[in-house]
């Protein structure tokens, strides 16, 4: 009788309820989740595409400067300047998709501070703790917002990273086929006409036409 007794009237009296989850809100729990969640999210996103261009540009430019001068005859070259643009693009690119790095890293803290603010600001600390629906749409509109300016700026510094890569490359191959093709050029007009002479029949074959050669005249033989 007593324990139905305490089950009935005593433990409900002095237990209390644990509150009602409203519609939309979030618990301090799943507060830091979010949290971690973005900001894995922008390093992430751009990680394996960084990793790769800068294997691949820094690849290029090494191949570029070590063997230019097995490529093109450097003191007989024309439009050098061309060949220090192409280096100096693909040089900003790099520099480029390295800061993008830096500022990827820098806007995942901007979020993670907002919302340790928040946190600290209405005294949200215990997991188990409810945010209202108020506090829980204005905190995701701050740290949308500030997602979607990092991603912009990120974006942005992509593209011009990929542009200079490609006018980098299409400069330095243009330096590269205008000096072979001058180069080539110049061989062909200054490879020497080989003479042979034969002493025994007096002959002189020039490029496959024979010239036979007598006392006081010089004979085309057909």
């Amino acid at each position: 009788m007593l324990l139905n007794f305490l089950k009935q009237f005593i433990i409900p009296a002095v237990s209390k309820p644990e509150p009602e989850k409203a519609s939309g809100a979030m618990s301090v729990k799943e507060l830091k989740e979010y949290k971690t969640r973005l900001y894995g999210s922008l390093s992430r996103d751009l990680a394996e595409f960084e990793k790769n261009f800068l294997l691949v540009s820094v690849g290029l430019l090494a191949f570029s400067i070590t063997f230019i001068k097995d490529i093109v005859t450097i003191e007989t070259a024309v439009l050098l300047p061309m060949l220090t643009l192409s280096w100096t693009c693909i040089g900003l690119a790099i520099g480029l998709m390295l800061f993008s790095f830096m500022r990827s890293v820098e806007a995942s803290n901007t979020i993670w501070y907002a919302i340790d603010d928040f946190q600290h600001t209405h005294n949200l600390y215990v997991e188990t703790q409810l945010l209202t629906t108020e506090q829980t749409l204005a905190l995701r509109k701050e740290t949308a917002d500030l997602f979607r300016e990092s991603k912009a700026a990120l974006k942005k510094m992509r593209y011009w990273a990929i542009n200079s890569f490609l006018a980098g490359i299409a400069v330095f191959f243009f330096f590269i086929s205008i000096n072979l093709f001058r180069e080539q050029g110049r061989s062909k007009a200054a490879s020497p006409i080989i003479l042979k002479l034969d002493p025994a029949t007096k002959e002189i074959s020039i490029e496959g036409k024979t010239l036979i050669l007598s006392d006081s005249s010089l004979y085309l033989k057909k």
